[in-house]
């Protein structure tokens, strides 16, 4: 019997990850949002973002909306097993995409880039809590010691650390990433989410719109 190769074995394992912890946020969330669906990224995905900058308030909000490539974003990040992979929808409605890394020796998981649907749906202004949820989730299973946010938008960084992500790390004298320090054992991915409040479509990079 010929062996599985190597990469395809982690490829399944870390899809296996990456599918509980679509199911434990979903599970966690679903008063707040009862149509939550949360999956990898798949080429039906990719092609619904690449619509994205025809809606009508992309073109009209030129400045917050930024055309990021998705399908080359989705490629670079899904080289790596273990990543993070998500698309965010609202029934059959995608309403945001997220894509990261976690680092060698599993220390910490990071987004890299988030982007929210910039028409209107019913998650708007909900892509950073629950795309930190799924993050916390998944950092998590893989025991890793912190989740990063990468390259905020100054904007949106009150908001982020209201979700938890306190320690700032710096670099040339400007803001790299957000880090929450995270305990393995048992995590209520609601705490720290203040459920009533609604963000406006803002940038981020942990990105594109909030």
């Amino acid at each position: 019997m010929d062996k599985i190769p190597a990469r395809k074995l982690a490829e399944t394992r870390h899809l296996r990850l990456r599918n509980e912890a679509c199911r434990v946020v979903v599970n966690e969330l679903k008063a707040l949002y009862p149509h939550l669906q949360l999956s990898d990224i798949d080429n039906d995905a990719v092609a619904q973002a690449r619509r994205w900058a025809e809606a009508p308030c992309a073109t009209r909000r030129r400045r917050l909306y930024v055309p990021w490539d998705w399908q080359e974003l989705w490629r670079r990040f899904r080289n790596h097993a273990c990543r993070v992979d998500l698309a965010i929808r609202d029934a059959e409605v995608l309403c945001a995409l997220a894509v990261g890394r976690v680092s060698k020796g599993r220390m910490v998981a990071s987004i890299h880039y988030l982007q929210s649907n910039p028409a209107s749906h019913d998650l708007q202004g909900e892509a950073g809590r629950i795309a930190t949820a799924y993050l916390l989730a998944l950092a998590t299973q893989l025991r890793c010691g912190e989740i990063a946010l990468n390259r905020p938008v100054p904007e949106l960084v009150a908001y982020y650390e209201r979700l938890g992500f306190t320690r700032h790390v710096h670099r040339k004298g400007m803001l790299w990433r957000l880090v929450q320090d995270i305990t393995v054992g048992g995590q209520d991915l609601t705490v720290a989410v203040d459920g009533s409040s609604r963000l406006s479509a803002e940038p981020t990079r942990s990105g594109g719109q909030q």
